[in-house]
């Protein structure tokens, strides 16, 4: 029975993330950022399909192709094209050109939209797939599904092209490689690097995952691998200096405007896209900020919190002395999103948006933490009166934590949809709380873009807006 759990809950975990996000999927607006990004998408497609149009992926040119339309303007955000990776953008342009276009179905908007539902459906599925083999079973199910119920995950997986599919596969790529060196597998460290260029194919900060893996390589290195047989310690160490290449090949590869060009041209592009993105990072605050541990304490659901408490207090205290190497990763994966937040200089706003990599870690952190709580009730339940002594009893002790564990974060996220990012907790008196707090206004100098952002920052509620708008019209015509 645990053998067949393993191997089908990756499966169940996707099917039941579509189950619970397809009904919701025509309620989620197109964000500001989108629009730009959707449309370099399109046109992406229009040329690996039209390769014969001139300028068909001239996006320095004001006029269109010829025969090229897209539901979508990039007028907002005209230079948006070439200034971010576009594979998000391609997958949800292929979805829409298959369920909008072919098949009749959904309007342009929630087209695109189920492309980056089904990105999210398939990153949900791996990361249960790893996480299961590097925590163990009951930690990676109950990681998985806090990141399939986490608020500003569910948000964003809907509607944001750039920061989540980033966030999701950086995720898989620290996994994939942490599992690799545990056990010995130089083919999940090679997986690693497939991750990180799909990563880095919808933002540059995956580059961080290479700094994540960096920092923990001395811990497993002494732990592990320095005293591995010499074959498998060449191989593992040869896939690593394998992973930024293979990620380079798939970054370039799943961006056609940059090889669409001459040899000079293209590493002109790219010189552009990295000095942008460099250049973008910075902003004149000299001092360090607390601010980002905001997003960690308020809009985190508590029970993901309190597991992800209970996680650190075990592995200080080596409650699992086995799990002590694995858990070290899960912490740095954590940290560094949020080391880089608060240093002097760093820019960032928009609330977690711009550091949302710390979510799968966090997740991941609070799964192992959560088995660990169970196992402490488990032995506290064989201590106590007999209903629970008995096998029947702790088990269903069990079920009805787990059960209470996900009805916690499970209700809020709904009452929130389709607004599931400008979720608070308790802690801060929820959204209004939040609001009337003014959380996240930070003094100067720093990005004005930060201030009023503890709700809908990307303005997706506009499409509730023309909805209720329309109701109200007199005519058709008007």
């Amino acid at each position: 029975m645990r053998e067949r759990l393993e191997r089908y809950a990756p499966q169940l975990v996707a099917l039941a993330y579509l189950l619970l996000a397809l009904p919701l999927l025509p309620q989620h607006g197109v964000t500001y950022d989108a629009p730009a990004l959707y449309y370099a998408g399109d046109r992406t497609l229009f040329f690996l399909t039209h390769r014969s149009v001139p300028g068909a992926l001239d996006f320095a040119s004001r006029p269109e192709p010829r025969g090229f339309h897209s539901f979508f303007s990039r007028d907002d955000e005209w230079a948006d094209p070439m200034r971010y990776p576009v594979l998000p953008g391609l997958i949800a342009a292929v979805v829409s050109a298959v369920v909008h276009g072919w098949l009749g179905l959904l309007d342009p908007a929630a087209a695109h939209h189920l492309g980056l539902v089904l990105l999210q459906a398939l990153g949900l599925g791996l990361f249960a797939h790893y996480a299961i083999r590097f925590l163990g079973l009951q930690a990676g199910l109950f990681a998985a599904v806090a990141l399939m119920l986490f608020p500003s995950a569910f948000g964003h997986a809907f509607n944001n092209p750039k920061d989540w599919p980033c966030a999701m596969f950086y995720g898989l790529a620290i996994l994939a490689a942490g599992e690799g060196l545990v056990s010995g597998r130089a083919r999940d460290v090679l997986a690693a690097g497939l991750f990180l260029g799909i990563s880095l194919a919808a933002k540059l900060n995956g580059v961080f995952v290479l700094v994540t893996l960096a920092l923990w390589a001395p811990i497993i290195w002494f732990a592990r691998i320095r005293r591995s047989p010499p074959g498998e310690k060449y191989r593992l160490v040869a896939a690593c200096l394998a992973v930024p290449y293979i990620a380079g090949v798939v970054f370039l590869v799943s961006w056609p405007w940059i090889w669409h060009a001459p040899p000079a041209e293209m590493i002109d592009r790219l010189s552009r896209y990295l000095s942008f993105m460099a250049a973008y990072g910075v902003s004149p605050r000299d001092s360090w900020t607390w601010h980002p541990l905001k997003c960690l304490l308020f809009m985190t659901p508590p029970v993901i919190l309190l597991a992800s408490a209970v996680a650190l207090v075990a592995w200080i205290r080596r409650r699992d002395p086995e799990a002590t190497t694995r858990v070290a990763l899960l912490v740095i994966w954590v940290a560094v999103p949020y080391l880089r937040s608060i240093m002097p200089r760093s820019n960032f706003y928009d609330a977690n948006r711009h550091f949302i990599e710390y979510v799968p870690g966090l997740c991941a952190l609070a799964g192992w933490g959560f088995a660990q709580l169970l196992g402490m009730v488990g032995e506290w339940a064989r201590r106590a009166s007999d209903p629970l002594r008995t096998e029947a009893g702790r088990r269903a002790l069990r079920f009805g934590l787990c059960g209470a564990a996900a009805l916690s974060v499970l209700v809020p996220l709904l009452r929130y949809a389709p607004f599931e990012a400008s979720y608070f907790n308790f802690l801060t008196g929820g959204l209004g709380g939040a609001q009337a707090r003014a959380l996240f206004r930070m003094p100067p100098p720093t990005d004005p873009r930060s201030d009023g952002t503890e709700g809908d920052y990307w303005y997706q509620s506009m499409r509730v807006a023309f909805a209720e708008a329309a109701k109200r019209v007199p005519t058709p015509a008007t």
